[in-house]
């Protein structure tokens, strides 16, 4: 998703206390500053030759501070500050002209430009309240300077001046009303999406720039959601584009009902959304977000004979750990949104859920590793990064992998430096496969015997893995028959598991070994296939959505993931043989004497 920077014009008015944008105002205040202090300059001279010198200083001193002001408004944060540091003495500057002796009548058509000038830099609000009080003030005192006002033309003087003052202020005023309303419905039309009536795309993306703002001043953090229709064109490429706006318009519904009154939620263009969720942990914008799929896919929309029915999939990214900035954030929600779509749509990803437990809610964050068997191949990834922070971690989920067996383990280093060629699991070739082991445990001081293979990091479990395989090259070759290997896999075990810890994984692809000796736990799903949730309530599978009704699906772990299934927890010495999803043999070692 392309993220230009946009003005945020809401933003700007709604800083702005008139009709003119702060650096409108601040532009018009620098020119008002130049021309008053320049006019001030020419008058204060003709004072001092006109005899008075008092009111000739003053002038020029203001004209010194005018010009100060002139520069010091290119930066100043206190706009507000000086347009009233400007106006009052301005205003109050009008009246005393008029209190002197020789005022001249023309001296009072200043009070008519009060009105101009407040309504023009305050707006109408602080505009009325500053410019009333003043122009009352200055009839009282032109009412003074007329004297009697019993003769016809002293009345119609202070008539003319009356009611051209209140006739200035009232139309001023009442222009003011209707130009802001005119103003926010232009600014209603800018910001909102005609057909939805959400925020839109510049709207939306001016609010996420204040809320991270915000929330880097106050240390809250929130959850950025891209949302996007499944199959959208399909809509209206069989209803037509009138069916498609019906859904958007149910859709933007579902969205607005659900959502709490701080959230926020826009129409980023098309069938795209964007929502803000305002002080949400990763876990509950997960489950909020994984609702609104389960209500956009259950609801049945009626469009004449048809009836449609339509799903979402959606991309989460959290603040401030996938970025801190917005087009960073925007990149990580889309990236999850995809990965949904690419897994088979009416998904909800989040980077969060499918990481955390290597350094975020575990102790397990000296590196990890997959390997997805596909085929005779093997697409392994490592890192020595947690899992929670790996760049790598990204990649795989970006790109879904479809593999019959897939061994990953997330480390917490007991035996040997935390690098990359310590993370497992570790892959050799043995008679034209790739085996691929994970170990669980801690056998001290263990080192495998001389052979073919060798370690290359430094741990206890490398070692066991070549001196297994070392074994079996040894007393074995590619035509001896799986039983028989296994057998020696279950002796080897149980000789390893006498000297420490010893929970396995072993495949070569065609089956895959397992033995416990203290946490090991499986269990195997089949049709029909339900949700399941993980025990950090992070994340919620719908199996149903990911396989078929002819798939079998088993989980082998080191303790149970999901609290709303049984798992089988395995006993000490425990050894099970796995293919296509079910166990084939399984037994109980003894314990060595």
């Amino acid at each position: 998703m392309n993220t230009p920077h946009h003005s945020d014009l809401g933003a700007t008015l709604e800083q702005s206390r008139s009709g003119l944008r702060d650096s409108h105002r601040r532009s018009l205040m620098r020119l008002l500053f130049l021309i008053t202090g320049s006019a001030l300059v020419v008058f204060a001279c003709l004072q001092i030759l006109n005899g008075f010198l008092w009111v000739g200083i003053g002038e020029l001193c203001a004209s010194a501070l005018l010009f100060f002001g002139v520069w010091r408004l290119k930066s100043t944060p206190h706009l507000q500050q000086w347009v009233y540091a400007y106006l009052v003495p301005l205003f109050a500057f009008f009246l005393v002209i008029m209190l002197l002796p020789e005022a001249s009548v023309s001296a009072f058509v200043w009070v008519l430009m009060m009105p101009v000038l407040a309504y023009l830099l305050l707006g109408k609000k602080e505009g009325m309240i500053l410019s009333a009080p003043f122009m009352i003030v200055g009839g009282i005192i032109y009412y003074i300077h007329l004297g009697q006002v019993g003769s016809p033309h002293a009345m119609i003087d202070l008539l003319n001046m009356v009611l051209c003052g209140a006739l200035m202020l009232a139309f001023i005023h009442l222009y003011e009303g209707r130009r802001e309303e005119a103003e926010q419905r232009l600014v209603d039309m800018a910001q909102t999406d005609a057909l939805t009536g959400l925020a839109n795309r510049s709207n939306f993306q001016g609010t996420l720039n204040r809320t991270i703002a915000e929330c880097d001043r106050s240390g809250a953090g929130f959850a950025l959601v891209v949302m996007d229709i499944d199959h959208f064109k399909l809509v209206n490429d069989t209803l037509g584009h009138e069916a498609g706006d019906y859904v958007l318009k149910n859709i933007s519904r579902c969205l607005t009902e659900r959502l709490r009154n701080t959230d926020f939620v826009g129409r980023l263009g098309g069938e795209e959304f964007g929502l803000i969720l305002r002080d949400v942990k990763p876990a509950d914008a997960f489950v909020l977000m994984d609702e609104l799929r389960q209500r956009i896919a259950e609801r049945d929309l009626p469009y004449g004979d048809a009836r449609i029915r339509v799903t979402a999939s959606f991309g989460v990214a959290q603040w401030p750990d996938h970025g801190r900035e917005a087009e960073g954030l925007l990149r990580v929600a889309d990236r999850w949104l995809y990965s949904g779509k690419r897994a088979g749509r009416n998904r909800c990803f989040s980077f969060t859920g499918l990481t955390r437990r290597g350094g975020q809610t575990g102790p397990h964050k000296d590196g990890w590793g997959v390997a997805f068997y596909e085929g005779k191949g093997v697409r392994a990834f490592h890192d020595a990064d947690a899992s929670a922070s790996s760049r790598i971690a990204e990649v795989v989920q970006t790109h879904p992998i479809k593999s019959e067996v897939a061994i990953c383990h997330i480390r917490q280093a007991n035996v040997g430096d935390i690098c990359l060629a310590n993370t497992h699991p570790f892959m050799r070739e043995l008679w034209g496969r790739y085996w691929v082991f994970a170990h669980n445990g801690q056998l001290s001081g263990f080192r495998s015997n001389p052979g073919f293979y060798e370690p290359v990091g430094t741990t206890d479990s490398e070692a066991l893995f070549c001196d297994i395989l070392n074994h079996l090259r040894s007393h074995c070759d590619r035509n001896t028959p799986t039983d028989d290997i296994i057998d020696r896999l279950v002796t080897l075990s149980k000789a390893y598991a006498s000297q420490g810890v010893f929970n396995l994984l072993l495949s070569n692809g065609d089956w895959l070994f397992t033995y416990c000796t203290t946490k090991m736990a499986s269990i195997t799903r089949r049709a029909p296939f339900g949700p399941a949730r993980l025990k950090d309530a992070d994340v919620t599978v719908d199996f149903e959505s990911e396989t078929t009704p002819n798939d079998i699906v088993s989980v082998i772990v080191t303790e149970p993931l999901t609290t709303d299934e049984k798992w089988d927890v395995y006993q000490p010495g425990e050894w099970r043989l796995w293919k296509k999803g079910e166990v084939i043999r399984s037994g109980v070692a003894e314990p060595n004497a």
